[in-house]
């Protein structure tokens, strides 16, 4: 990182506005820093912005592939619950009644605390201090009787700082928006966000109801009401309003179609009909911008097994597990899938032998950690990215390039990038073009003008 991306990103720690943290993800990605930029861009959507301008985005699918492995074999027990802290080092795994910490460096492995239940879902704050968790517990009340319950657990003590025991749910995410002291848990058919300092209070603060209901960071909550989906911020964060664009029609989703947040929009997923009341074979997929647009259906190559599937944080990428082609097994693929929304590639990678069942993106879409049955977490790693080159320039910042008799001029204004082209010699013609990242901007068109034949001066 250099020193104009750091004091950057200092800036936007000490400001914590969403234009200091728009600054700070775009020099970051710029710098192929993938992380640090997904870190920037969870403080945006805390902020209840859309982190899509600040140009974080998921590697190629070629770009990844199985490059090592953390924890031990059976040291932990089954891994069912993942979530990376903000700055993609450190993995929460639930396994059994164990909330774990895992370096994602090193792999060093800290049993954080032990629950009375087995863990469900992890969430951590910004500062990853600490955890909201959610576990099922049997009951003193009668021998069957099962509940569950939620709470905050501080990371660095172990301790539980807050606790609320509901009647017996199957939690699918939970997560701790620090700026606004608030915990949202998201259950199969409701997500409820309670404040901090009174998790144990009658009702929740906010609460939507659905057929299928997934929470991102940030709390944003996707819902889908039959053919109905729902853009829900729980928070109700000013100057947004408390909900977002509601898209229907029995044409755009079929039943039992399956929500995932991814930023401030969502991706969806669903079985496509099948003839003669036979298992479905094929499913299709498609993204939902925060507006309310929606991308063309997709034909995923594998039907994903509900429950086990997980869009990257900028929504380009899915990945799942695959259903067995078998119902009457209940045996499972050892194997991820990795599906690009935007180009219809999809990628298949191998475990070899472990049977997954969580899945965890890290903030930058720059790895995807898998928990197994083993104990173990395969991580799914992507090459890191190249920097940017910042093409040179004369000291009035224009970039000079020529080919032939011709010019080309162009330099990255604060809000916009300037164009000055023309025959050599001649007054030529000037065109100013906004932009939300004209840096990026300009080396992206330096890069074309560089494949047509032009040089630097």
């Amino acid at each position: 990182m250099d020193a104009a991306t750091r004091a950057l990103v200092r800036a936007a720690e000490a400001e914590g506005t969403a234009a200091a943290w728009t600054a700070a993800a775009r020099a970051l990605a710029r710098a192929g820093l993938a992380d640090e930029a997904g870190r920037a861009a969870l403080h945006l959507l805390a902020l209840g912005e859309d982190p899509a301008p600040a140009g974080v985005t998921a590697p190629p699918l070629e770009a990844f592939t199985v490059r090592r492995v953390v924890g031990e074999r059976f040291g932990l027990g089954r891994v069912s619950a993942l979530a990376w802290s903000a700055d993609g080092g450190t993995l929460f795994a639930g396994a059994g009644e164990v909330l774990a910490a895992v370096d994602a460096a090193s792999g060093a492995v800290r049993r954080v605390t032990t629950l009375p239940g087995p863990v469900r879902v992890v969430g951590p704050d910004l500062a990853g201090a600490r955890v909201a968790v959610a576990w099922c517990e049997r009951l003193a009340t009668h021998e069957h009787a099962v509940g569950s319950a939620v709470a905050v657990v501080d990371v660095p003590t172990g301790e539980v700082v807050a606790r609320r025991p509901l009647a017996r749910e199957w939690f699918e995410a939970a997560t701790l928006v620090c700026p606004e002291g608030h915990v949202v848990f998201a259950t199969r058919q409701a997500a409820r966000a309670w404040r901090l300092d009174d998790l144990g209070a009658p009702r929740a603060h906010r609460a939507v109801r659905g057929d299928a209901v997934s929470v991102g960071p940030g709390g944003f909550a996707a819902v889908m009401r039959g053919a109905q989906l729902l853009l829900f911020d729980p928070l109700a964060r000013s100057p947004r309003a408390r909900s977002g664009p509601v898209l229907a029609g029995p044409d755009l989703f079929g039943p039992g179609t399956t929500p995932r947040v991814a930023g401030r929009g969502a991706v969806v997923w669903e079985r496509e009909p099948s003839e003669r009341g036979e298992p479905a074979s094929t499913a299709r997929a498609r993204r939902v911008a925060p507006d309310g647009a929606l991308s063309a259906p997709l034909r995923l190559s594998y039907v994903p097994r509900a429950a086990a599937e997980a869009a990257s944080p900028c929504g380009r990428i899915l990945a799942h597990l695959v259903e067995p082609a078998e119902r009457s097994r209940v045996t499972r693929a050892s194997a991820v899938v990795l599906v690009d929304l935007a180009s219809g590639a999809a990628r298949r990678l191998d475990l070899g032998g472990p049977l997954p069942r969580a899945l965890a993106w890290s903030p930058g879409a720059s790895t995807l950690a898998v928990g197994t049955d083993e104990g173990t977490i395969p991580l799914i790693s992507a090459a890191p990215a190249p920097a940017t080159p910042a093409p040179p320039a004369t000291a009035d910042g224009w970039l000079e390039l020529v080919r032939g008799d011709r010019f080309w001029r162009a330099r990255a204004d604060l809000d916009a990038v300037e164009v000055h082209y023309g025959l050599r010699g001649a007054a030529g013609q000037r065109r100013r073009t906004p932009s939300s990242d004209p840096a990026g901007e300009l080396a992206r068109r330096a890069k074309e003008k560089a494949r047509e034949g032009y040089a630097p001066a």
